[in-house]
């Protein structure tokens, strides 16, 4: 009997090291037989191609800055859906909205406000170390808001600070910009 239970547990271990190998191998097929420095490379060059599309995008006047966390002017930190939280620019034509996912209500059937309208008075600069400032007025009817989007050279996160008629304080986005695609978010009624 015991000699048994010996062979089991051996032929147990030995198993359970051909599963373990056969994972291993897996993993290996995965990487699709590229090394660390290789992995690393394509990753940069993948980050780069990203931020250089988002940097395009804000200078053509055609983009989605989607906010995944959100800081009132009290220091109060949201993490929120990018898919309702945004400011866009196609063209002429700004949107500055801010909504819940909790099923409050609010102005705009989304839990918050969203403010469309034309954009006045923008300006893009570049600082010596290449990070971009955009800055403009999105004027409505009769409401309108301040955006400040600031984005580091090589990346596709912004801060965006906004300032509004419609809200006493300010607040601030982080963001991912992407190129304008509508169907990215749900824009709610407007003021």
């Amino acid at each position: 009997m015991k000699k048994l239970i010996y062979i089991l547990g051996l032929v147990l271990i030995l198993a359970s090291a051909a599963v373990t190998e056969g994972c291993s191998a897996l993993r290996l097929d995965s990487d699709t037989g590229l090394t660390k420095a290789q992995r690393k490379a394509q990753r940069e060059y993948e980050d780069s191609v990203v931020a250089e599309i988002a940097r395009r995008a804000v200078l053509d006047s055609s983009f989605i800055a989607g906010a995944d966390q959100i800081m009132t002017k009290r220091g109060r930190s949201v993490n929120v859906a990018s898919n309702l939280n945004y400011v866009s620019l196609n063209g002429n034509v700004g949107v500055i909205q801010i909504a819940s996912t909790y099923g409050m209500l609010g102005f705009n059937g989304l839990g918050g406000i969203t403010l469309e309208g034309t954009v006045r008075d923008m300006d893009v600069r570049f600082d010596k170390k290449g990070n971009l400032t955009m800055s403009m007025r999105i004027v409505g009817s009769g409401r309108s808001g301040e955006v400040v989007l600031q984005m580091a050279k090589g990346s596709n996160r912004a801060v965006v600070q906004v300032k509004g008629t419609f809200s006493s304080s300010s607040i601030t986005m982080y963001c991912t910009v992407t190129s304008y695609e509508p169907y990215k978010v749900v824009q709610g009624r407007s003021l």
